[in-house]
């Protein structure tokens, strides 16, 4: 068994959890009943039951049923370290969770081995790429973070704000994610998570960057890039060996956002290292200028003012350490710089995956080493424990098939299994008493009504407001609207237009006002047409 230590190393997990899975719309509207068949039918439906349990249409039809998120590449945006504390117990690791703890009733001796061989897998679907937040980021990260609607949905992070039991929770970041992982989720996180229940926020590579920055703004990784950073204006690149930097610093990571938006100019340098001998090809994209060079070799150029362009260039190169270094300016406007190679046995990828720093930095960041061994047998338990029942994992382009077979959904009884969390090899969701009688309460309807009548359209559109949690947000008749401890994070930059220009429109009657072909775009792609509201 090998597990190579990380700085980042969460501490394994075990012992009893603290909190009950979070729902927003259970919270806001079901915390105080018992017994709900509603808030049984949201909890079925946000908890994934009917991914083990089987059920006949017409109950699947009328559950809105959460897809749990997309694993194929979970190893290029998730820490090994957090994976392996979250399997351990999801609860501890990050409270609230709506996963359930697989392994609470066996052996600690088994949960180390069968979490340690899971782990392996889903570390080994790829690596993550590191990259450390920079303070500009950082400031303007905060200020988005609190403004474009991220706030409606999670609790504020600002010191001495209010926290909310209706707030979807959050892990402690700098355990779970790099910056370039959190990125890209941040981008586009229906990719990884297509039940949607976190929307497309519709952010630019740069704000994506700036939230990311700002969540991880704790988070220290080893610097093995120098740069200095020139201001002035240019149309090239200038002639940089003429020029006195204005600041110097060190960066895990092409960053150019370590100082002002326009006029200004970046030169790193780094090392990095290839394994074999063979002709490299580099690929340098920017927006404005930028230049390559290996061993002081100039490999690929993309000067001038543009908006984004790339170019490559090949060299050929000998196994071991290699110097580099990375021009780049920008004159206005967007900034951008990706630095990429491939070459022998590598497929394209980000430079930064190849960079090396000193020995002690090399020693102190040891990064984890998956074990092809325990690997496949991780890859064996995915199926067999039904983690594949519920989580989409591609291997070699063939989606892994659950070999756990639960009972269906019609065989259920509002007592025991999940509901109590006991026994071997059930699932604990540690719900609290209200969770547990609504969703017995559910059950029993669902089951044992001689025919199921489908939900009035009332019904429908309650139901599935509460679960996408629009109603964080938006009002419809008497249900939902801004709540009162987020009313005052909703703003507006004209306030001359009071409440109007600052919370999101009630949508009471909105079905006789727009047009239903425009609802489906907004539905599908969004839509920005109140820029003075955030």
């Amino acid at each position: 068994m090998l597990i190579v230590a990380c700085t980042l190393a969460v501490p394994f997990a075990s012992g009893q959890s603290t909190s009950h899975p979070i729902v927003p719309g259970f919270e806001r509207f079901y915390a105080q009943s018992s017994g709900d068949v509603a808030a049984g039918e949201l909890l079925i439906g946000e908890l994934g039951c009917l991914s083990c349990h089987r059920a006949e249409a017409a109950i699947a039809a009328r559950v809105l049923s959460k897809q749990a998120p997309i694993l194929d590449h979970v190893g290029l945006r998730v820490r090994p370290e957090f994976l392996r504390a979250y399997l351990a117990d999801p609860q501890k690791t990050k409270p609230g969770t709506t996963m359930p703890n697989l392994f609470s009733s066996v052996s600690e001796a088994e949960r180390t081995e069968q979490v340690e061989a899971l782990t392996h897998f889903l570390a080994s679907t790829g690596s993550l790429l590191e990259g450390g937040p920079v303070t500009p980021a950082i400031r303007r990260g905060e200020q988005l973070f609190h403004t474009v609607g991220c706030v409606a949905c999670h609790n504020p992070r600002r010191e001495g704000s209010t926290q909310l039991s209706t707030s979807v929770p959050l892990p402690e970041m700098e355990s779970k994610y790099s910056v370039p992982g959190l990125t890209e989720f941040l981008k586009n996180p229906l990719a990884v998570r297509l039940a949607g229940r976190m929307p497309h926020m519709n952010l630019d590579d740069t704000q994506a960057r700036e939230i990311a920055s700002y969540l991880l703004r704790n988070l220290e990784v080893a610097s093995k890039l120098e740069y200095a950073y020139y201001e002035g204006n240019w149309d090239k690149l200038p002639d940089f060996d003429s020029l006195t930097p204005t600041s110097y610093g060190v960066s895990a990571s092409f960053d150019v956002n370590v100082g002002r938006e326009n006029s200004f100019a970046i030169v790193f340098r780094g090392r990095f290292r290839v394994e074999q001998e063979g002709n490299y090809v580099f690929h340098i994209g920017s927006d404005d200028g930028s230049r390559l060079k290996v061993d002081g070799h100039e490999v690929v150029t993309v000067d001038g003012i543009h908006p984004f362009s790339s170019g490559k260039g090949k060299i050929a190169l000998q196994p071991g350490i290699h110097e580099l270094e990375v021009q780049y300016f920008e004159g206005g406007g967007e900034q951008e710089l990706k630095v990429e190679f491939q070459g022998k046995g590598i497929d394209r990828r980000a430079l930064e995956y190849a960079l090396v720093g000193s020995d002690d930095e090399q020693k102190a960041t040891d990064r984890f080493q998956v074990d092809p061994t325990l690997a496949a047998k991780g890859k064996q338990l995915f199926s067999s424990i039904g983690c594949a029942s519920c989580h989409q994992l591609r291997v070699d382009g063939k989606q892994l098939a659950s070999e756990r077979t639960a009972k269906p959904f019609a065989a259920l009884v509002a007592r025991g299994g999940c509901l109590s969390g006991t026994g071997a090899g059930v699932p604990r969701f540690h719900l609290n008493d209200a969770q547990s009688s609504s969703v017995a309460a559910a059950i029993k309807l669902l089951n044992n009504a001689t025919t199921l009548p489908e939900k009035t359209p009332e019904q429908a559109i309650t139901s599935t407001l509460i679960a996408f949690n629009c109603v964080a947000c938006h009002q419809r008749g008497e249900l939902g609207g801004v709540e009162s401890g987020r009313n005052a994070l909703f703003q507006s930059d004209q306030p001359e237009m009071g409440d109007e220009g600052r919370i999101p429109p009630h949508l009471t009657g909105v079905g006789s006002k727009l047009q239903p072909e425009w609802l489906k775009q907004v539905f599908d792609k969004g839509a920005k047409d109140r820029p003075y509201m955030f």
